[in-house]
């Protein structure tokens, strides 16, 4: 494209770059389209907007959904690598929020944050007292006893836990929650009980 241009009373053509408009964003983490990402508190991870078409002259306007503080729960650094907008996002603050990316043609898209505190120790308590690991837990045969479990951090985001037993005469009862559970002994046996939020496992024995 050129356009015409006077100089020193001589019209001249000069090259154009021309106007490419956006029609559409994909949001990629790698290579893979995401309409949510998980990231560590105070840890990063990065995204990048592909926007097409490819030879598109639009800039990308990224914001983020503040919470119900007026706070934004992450932070971005952005940097241009070739037609991508690459974003690297750190986890400010544990909670959900939305982040959108605007083309200057108006296209945008949008994908859900999720800022968790991940499990790093679950602990065993036979009412407000640790169980030992060394010792385990004693359950009378015919008698019910309620354990709770407590998750290192305590303001951790995992919030789904199982429970299992590699011993059919001990029953397992987990509450609804996950973070207690009432076993019982059908006789006088050993077994190994066992929690887990997916990533983090935990064992306590039980006589």
């Amino acid at each position: 494209v050129f356009k015409l241009v006077s100089t020193n009373g001589k019209a001249i053509l000069v090259g154009v770059k021309p106007v490419v408009k956006a029609t559409s964003i994909e949001i990629r983490k790698g290579n893979t389209k995401v309409e949510s990402v998980n990231v560590v508190l105070d840890k990063t991870t990065s995204i990048k907007a592909n926007i097409l078409p490819a030879d598109s002259t639009d800039d990308i306007e990224w914001t983020v959904a503040k919470d119900e503080n007026g706070e934004a729960i992450i932070s971005l650094n952005k940097t241009k690598t070739g037609k991508d907008e690459e974003v690297v996002i750190t986890g400010l603050k544990a909670g959900v929020t939305t982040l959108t990316a605007t083309a200057k043609s108006g296209v945008k898209a949008t994908i859900t944050v999720n800022v968790i505190v991940p499990t790093t120790e679950i602990i065993f308590k036979d009412g407000d007292q640790v169980v030992d690991p060394q010792k385990g837990l004693a359950v009378y045969q015919g008698v019910s006893k309620t354990v709770n479990i407590e998750a290192i951090p305590n303001d951790t985001t995992d919030t789904k836990y199982s429970w299992s037993s590699n011993n059919p005469a001990v029953e397992v009862i987990p509450s609804d929650d996950g973070k207690s559970a009432v076993i019982s002994a059908s006789s006088s046996v050993h077994a190994t009980i066992t929690v887990t939020d997916g990533k983090v496992n935990a064992t306590c024995s039980v006589t």
